[in-house]
C-alpha cells in the first residue's frame, strides 16, 4: 500500500527551506528526490543547487530548545 499523504514538516525542515529560499538556492525534498537524481540507497532529506554547485543535506530535530524557543518563552535574559 502507497501513502499518498504529504510527510509533515518538522521545525528544523522548515526553518531549512526558509533559508534556502532566502539564499536564491532550489531544492527538493525526500518526497522528491527522483525529479533531480537519481536515489540508489541512503535517501537524504534535501538535494540543494545554485550554480554550479549541489549539495545533499540530512537534518536533524534537536530534542532541547534552541536560543530562538528560549527568547519566544522569556527564558533568555
Amino acid at each position: 500500500m502507497i501513502n499518498d499523504k504529504p510527510k509533515i514538516k518538522n521545525l528544523s525542515e522548515t526553518r531549512l527551506e526558509w533559508l534556502l529560499k532566502q539564499r536564491g538556492c532550489s531544492f527538493v525534498d525526500e518526497d522528491n528526490l527522483e525529479q533531480k537524481i537519481c536515489v540508489k540507497s541512503t535517501r537524504p532529506d534535501y538535494f540543494v543547487w545554485r550554480n554550479n554547485i549541489s549539495v545533499l543535506m540530512e537534518v536533524k530535530e534537536f530534542e532541547a530548545a534552541g536560543p530562538l524557543e528560549l527568547k519566544e518563552n522569556g527564558s533568555i535574559l
